[in-house]
């Protein structure tokens, strides 16, 4: 089990019937969106498990502004839920980015696909998990290009997570 989380526009969605509100987004795909092989390559979703999730807000150290429901704010505070993107936000998201990057260099690692699979296609050419990439810096390129895309374009960007 885990999440769908969507970035975007918000759109309100009513049921007059059941009295209910909804806040979605649709799914944007950008020819130049980050793609690592996943099923949702180039798209403003991904399908993360609850914990690889934490794993990853807690390893780049973005826990607080999505997980952390004691501090009332954060943006993962409801499931289903959606949330604001704010410039606040994104500059956390940046910053991240740019910590995370430099370690990466620092390490030997990289994002894209290795040397020994050179399509890009998802394959065993590469050990699993291969020594060479940095997964959580992926996640966090793939969230950093759309919440900067959002923030730039959206008059309502938000979070959505289903």
């Amino acid at each position: 089990m885990g999440y769908t989380l969507k970035i975007g526009e918000a759109i309100i969605n009513t049921d007059v019937e059941y009295r209910t509100v909804e806040i979605d987004t649709n799914i944007e795909r950008h020819p130049e969106a980050p793609a690592y092989g996943e099923p949702t390559d180039h798209e403003s979703q991904r399908w993360p498990s609850y914990s690889s999730w934490a794993d990853f807000c807690r390893e780049v150290g973005l826990y607080e502004l999505f997980l952390d429901r004691e501090s009332g704010i954060a943006l993962i505070q409801n499931h289903p839920g959606a949330a604001l993107l704010t410039e606040e936000v994104r500059q956390q998201i940046n910053t991240a980015l740019e910590k995370r990057r430099q370690e990466a260099e620092k390490a030997g690692k990289v994002t894209s696909y290795c040397d020994e699979n050179p399509e890009r296609k998802w394959e065993i050419t590469c050990p699993d998990p291969c020594p060479k990439h940095d997964w959580q810096l992926c996640r966090l390129e793939w969230l950093a290009y759309w919440v900067n895309w959002a923030v730039d374009n959206c008059k309502c960007p938000v979070i959505v997570n289903s």
